[in-house]
């Protein structure tokens, strides 16, 4: 009988080609960010009030910043398997400004002048408005 310790490091190669990517992505606010993923089918937000995907195709995913914080997101291929597990923090933009009066933000873009943002409201799965003011 022959040793099979040369086919260890195959093994190992097609184990870690296999196994799913774990990161961490930063969105700006109301801003979306594109994520490179292969074999994409389905994808699961822990958190939509704070991060909303889309996706585009098997390749292509976008997450966009719905509110400040943080939280995961997995996406599975049409086996089932997970292609892609990691966090989204929703952090603040660049050029903008956010002014509280109590728990009531108001968000501006800022160059070179301030303006005020609108956010569009959305209705996520559990019915709850998000973006609203």
């Amino acid at each position: 009988m022959r040793p099979l310790y040369p086919l260890i490091p195959f093994a190992l190669a097609f184990i870690v080609a296999g196994a799913a990517r774990a990161e961490s992505l930063s969105v700006a606010l109301d801003h979306s960010a594109r994520l490179h993923v292969s074999n994409a089918s389905s994808v699961v937000v822990g958190d939509a009030t704070v991060a909303d995907v889309t996706v585009v195709d098997g390749h292509t995913v976008f997450v966009e910043g719905r509110n400040y914080g943080s939280t995961a997101i997995v996406v599975n291929d049409r086996d089932g398997r997970t292609v892609y597990s990691g966090d989204v923090t929703v952090v603040r933009p660049d050029s903008g400004v956010s002014v509280y009066r109590g728990l009531v933000r108001s968000d501006f873009a800022c160059a070179p002048g301030c303006t005020a943002v609108q956010h569009v409201a959305t209705t996520p799965l559990n019915g709850a408005v998000v973006g609203a003011k």
